[in-house]
């Protein structure tokens, strides 16, 4: 009777856990699709209308493929910061509730798994300013590659009535190729990063 009640009130206690985790990305999903929202309603259509209200000046300095790439940023950026934003007060509250109810277990452990958590963040830091840099740099090649390729386009019946095509496939391959070859990178260093986060 002893075993069969055990076994029951950790089958209790698993199914238990996992409403809590379900309920927890629910509510995760949930502040992040309203926390998207807020963030379009804010800050994405006040920049594509400050962008329609620039002289036409300003616009013509930029080519399409970098008025592109910066939406598409402002995007990234706006998924960045609203996934770190709720994953990061999600895991602080559920941190919260995990080391109190440790220290109540044992003081010892929760004062080991501190130093491990205070070791992985500074290593976390360190990592993120290093990846910062890959993605800027990422970034800077997106835009130097739409630029090109748009100019190309634009041009491309001048282009060819000069018959330089080759010149300009040239160019572009190269560009294409070192864009290539660095968000290769990028995504490498992300895969890494993601593993040693899971």
């Amino acid at each position: 009777i002893n075993e069969v009640s055990n076994i029951k009130f950790i089958i209790e206690l698993f199914l238990f856990l996992n409403l809590i985790i379900l309920v927890f990305i629910y509510f995760k999903k949930y502040l992040e699709n309203k926390l998207n929202k807020n963030v379009d309603e804010q800050v994405i259509m006040p920049f594509i209308k400050h962008l329609i209200n620039l002289p036409s000046k300003a616009i013509s300095n930029r080519t399409t493929g970098e008025i592109m790439t910066r939406i598409n940023d402002l995007n990234n950026i706006k998924t960045l910061i609203t996934n770190a934003f709720i994953t990061l007060s999600i895991d602080i509250l559920l941190a919260l509730v995990s080391c109190f109810a440790l220290c109540y277990l044992n003081f010892t452990l929760t004062l080991t798994l501190v130093a491990i958590l205070l070791t992985y963040l500074i290593a976390n830091i360190i990592w993120l300013k290093y990846l910062t840099k890959v993605i800027v740099s990422d970034i800077e090649l997106e835009t130097d590659f739409n630029s090109l390729l748009t100019n190309y386009l634009q041009g491309l019946t001048s282009i060819k009535n000069i018959n330089n095509t080759s010149f300009f496939l040239n160019k572009k391959k190269k560009k294409n190729n070192i864009f290539i070859n660095h968000h290769y990178k990028l995504d490498s260093l992300l895969n890494i990063y993601n593993l040693v986060n899971n």
